[in-house]
């Protein structure tokens, strides 16, 4: 599960379990002016050491706090477990144009007594690749098509193709900025 969002030339995933917030993340950063690439899913090709981030539908899926919160006029939405269907493109937010190389993937981190500031940490190696490993595409029916391998070998490529870093953010919308500003800070940096 992921979401992806266009910062400047290159992409930035947004991974996480459900309910952690990367459509809430990615909501706020297009409100911000950044396109989305993605949402839910973020197909990736990997070729000669660099990770392209592949665009996908233009609508996000989002909490009605979201919403709320970031989407001043929207269509509204059909609901879908719990989340709203948030066309992109037409009367908010803008779409990437096509394929970008993927700067960095964030790994979001909510922790229930919530830290006070967002904090971004960088994982290497195993790290990296165990956290990439956690939030990708549907195990379940990789083991069932018994191409595991593959899996791992296309993850393990893309923990070198691309930053991995840990993203703790304070819980609640109010306080999301302080993330926002570290990957924003990150990517200007690259």
């Amino acid at each position: 599960h992921a979401s992806c969002v266009q910062i400047g030339d290159a992409a930035v995933g947004i991974v996480g379990a459900s309910g952690a917030g990367k459509s809430s993340v990615a909501a706020a950063l297009v409100a911000r002016g950044c396109a989305l690439v993605s949402d839910d899913l973020l197909p990736v090709r990997i070729g000669d050491g660099l990770a392209l981030a592949l665009p996908g539908h233009a609508a996000m899926n989002v909490s009605p706090q979201a919403a709320e919160t970031f989407i001043a006029q929207r269509d509204p939405g059909a609901a879908l477990a719990g989340k709203l269907r948030v066309p992109v493109g037409r009367t908010w937010g803008r779409l990437a144009g096509g394929p970008m190389p993927l700067a960095a993937i964030y790994v979001l981190a909510n922790e229930p007594r919530g830290p006070a500031a967002a904090s971004s940490t960088l994982l290497v190696g195993t790290a990296a690749l165990v956290e990439l490993l956690r939030h990708s595409f549907c195990a379940r029916v990789v083991g069932l098509l018994g191409v595991e391998a593959a899996r791992f070998a296309a993850l393990a490529r893309l923990a070198a193709a691309t930053r991995v870093r840990r993203l703790t953010v304070p819980q609640g919308l109010d306080r999301l900025a302080g993330g926002l500003g570290l990957i924003e800070q990150d990517l200007a940096g690259s």
